[in-house]
């Protein structure tokens, strides 16, 4: 299990990335940096066409998202590991409690060859 400045850097390092994807539009580095099981499970258009939402309204979208930059994440449960087909799985949900609504993310890494890799990214900006 890594530790919490290392999962909170993992957290903010998605973060960032999903931030610059709305924000330019371009998922290419959220993608490659993603595990190789999530790439096998969704292409990068896929990927993209998820948060289209996000992406109409980015004008609004994105200053929230940037706010996580000066916010910790709220973990909430604890990250924890849960083995899936021999693998480690780490699972980190939470919160940054940005205004005028919190940013609500579920991640999941898989350790792949020592570094934790993206295996799911859902993110809701809701009350």
């Amino acid at each position: 299990m890594p530790n919490d400045d290392e999962v909170s850097a993992l957290v903010r390092e998605t973060m960032s990335d999903f931030t610059h994807a709305i924000r330019t539009g371009n998922f290419s580095m959220l993608y490659e940096k993603a595990s190789t099981d999530f790439q096998s499970t969704y292409t990068e258009d896929q990927t993209k066409e998820v948060f289209h939402e996000f992406i109409a309204k980015k004008s609004l979208v994105v200053p929230i998202l940037e706010k996580t930059n000066s916010f910790e994440a709220q973990f909430d449960p604890r990250p924890s590991i849960r083995k899936e087909k021999g693998l480690d799985i780490l699972v980190a949900n939470g919160k940054y409690d940005t205004k005028p609504v919190p940013v609500r993310f579920e991640y999941e890494y898989v350790k792949r060859d020592g570094e934790w890799k993206m295996l799911k990214l859902v993110v809701q900006l809701t009350k």
